[in-house]
């Protein structure tokens, strides 16, 4: 289906029920438009999940590796400061 076809045709209501459309431009795969990934967890799913797994143990380099990390990815402009 071309972006042109897609502009005039697709209807939103096609891929609520289960249709999906790859969207050609110029000739060339350029999107997906897909129904959402359904199955989502509820955060009580998520905490017992993270309950079942082992807890992490961190030696005494953690921190200077991470203090390594973090000063080579460099500083960004914060505009809420």
């Amino acid at each position: 289906m071309s972006a042109t076809e897609v502009a005039r045709t697709l209807s939103l209501d096609r891929t609520e029920e289960g249709a999906s459309f790859l969207i050609y431009r110029h000739g060339r795969p350029a999107c997906l438009m897909a129904p959402p990934v359904a199955g989502s967890r509820k955060i009580s799913e998520c905490l017992a999940i993270l309950r079942g797994r082992p807890g992490v143990t961190l030696d005494d380099r953690f921190g200077r590796d991470l203090r390594e990390v973090i000063s080579g990815e460099g500083v960004e402009d914060r505009p809420w400061d």
